[in-house]
């Protein structure tokens, strides 16, 4: 993933005018890639990078790194600074392992360049025409290249809703999931930057204190989050291929639950799939509870009117959230003892549920088991 730096000021947006990537100070290597990210232009970048390829690589390496994205080439500004910096016969700090950047980039560039050509049809002689796939996968290629952008250019004060795009150009499933593959090792870097403050991470990131960094991982947070948020809700909206119990339209006829919530960025699950499942976790919008219905039938729930049946009053727990943005993600998405881990952190008090569906009321999964 790449490494994102920003200059020493609450805004990241570059000024100044670039004189180019020959021009970089030498003295020093921090230095020298601040000056590579700030001053010199994305598209140099990749075109400094691409040209290496070229003289470096044979033929058959080349095809491969070259058919990767642009995008995967604009933002890393240290790969360009840890080439040159080698190809100047300059010691890297100690705290630096180029060898292991480089590995790394060129790892992660094959296996860009191969799911592209992978993804790549015959040429058509008439009219050459993409299939559902190739246009998915460039939409969604096109979508990460957007968000590539914002984050390239965030300030402490930036907002942006990766759901709400989502949702405008009624993205399909397999996007989100590609924004949330793609994002999470960079989740993963800044928490392991804020939380363990490795050497390496720690020079690459000098350039701004921890505050702020920990502000730009909420930021990315957010992305995953609506990006999970979305899989979820594409999910939901799904009909269940049959009832599974034969009477299952007929038990939700009466059922009284809140469709759609756009404070919380969710979605009920279609009513049908209650009847017949063995645990159910539901949401009030209203309450902040969190609802987890275990059923004692071996056919699982059924309806009646507005009412849950064959609940296990025992195993069946609902508890308040002081945060639900924080704990909703898990409930979503997380396996039973996962959900069960988490609901233990928390500091509310655990009550019973009284079975009851109403309009505040969010069906968020129901589960087999």
């Amino acid at each position: 993933m790449a490494i994102k730096k920003m200059k020493k000021t609450k805004s990241l947006p570059r000024a100044r005018a670039r004189t180019g990537i020959g021009a970089a100070p030498d003295t020093n290597f921090t230095h020298f890639n601040d000056y590579i990210r700030m001053e010199v232009d994305k598209k140099d970048v990749a075109s400094f990078i691409k040209t290496y390829i070229k003289q470096t690589f044979d033929k058959d390496k080349q095809r491969v790194y070259l058919a990767a994205p642009e995008w995967a080439f604009t933002p890393k500004h240290f790969i360009a600074s840890t080439i040159l910096w080698e190809q100047k016969g300059k010691a890297f700090p100690d705290n630096w392992n180029a060898k292991s950047a480089l590995d790394t980039f060129f790892a992660y560039l094959e296996d860009m360049g191969n799911k592209y050509l992978y993804a790549k049809t015959e040429e058509v002689v008439s009219k050459p025409r993409k299939t559902p796939a190739e246009i998915i996968q460039e939409k969604t290629s096109d979508f990460i290249g957007g968000i590539e952008i914002t984050l390239d250019e965030w300030t402490e004060k930036s907002t942006h809703t990766v759901y709400v795009d989502l949702i405008k150009d009624a993205f399909p499933q397999s996007t989100a999931s590609a924004v949330v593959s793609f994002y999470t090792p960079l989740r993963n870097e800044l928490t392991e930057l804020i939380s363990k403050k490795t050497p390496d991470l720690v020079e690459a990131y000098s350039s701004q204190p921890l505050s702020v960094w920990k502000k730009y991982l909420a930021f990315v947070q957010s992305i995953i989050d609506d990006a999970d948020k979305y899989v979820a809700a594409k999910k939901a909206t799904r009909t269940p291929r049959k009832p599974r119990v034969k009477s299952a339209d007929k038990q939700v006829v009466k059922i009284q639950i809140c469709s759609e919530n756009k404070e919380y960025k969710l979605k009920s699950i279609h009513p049908m799939s209650i009847v017949g499942a063995m645990r159910l976790y539901c949401f009030n919008i209203k309450t902040k509870k969190l609802i987890e219905y275990v059923s004692h039938k071996a056919t699982g729930f059924e309806v009646k009117g507005t009412s849950l049946k064959g609940w296990d009053a025992d195993l069946s727990r609902q508890i308040t959230l002081r945060k639900p943005n924080d704990v909703l993600p898990v409930a979503l998405s997380k396996t039973p003892n996962q959900i069960g881990k988490a609901w233990s952190a928390l500091t509310t008090n655990t009550t019973a549920p009284n079975g009851r569906l109403n309009r505040d009321t969010i069906i968020l999964r129901a589960m087999s088991k």
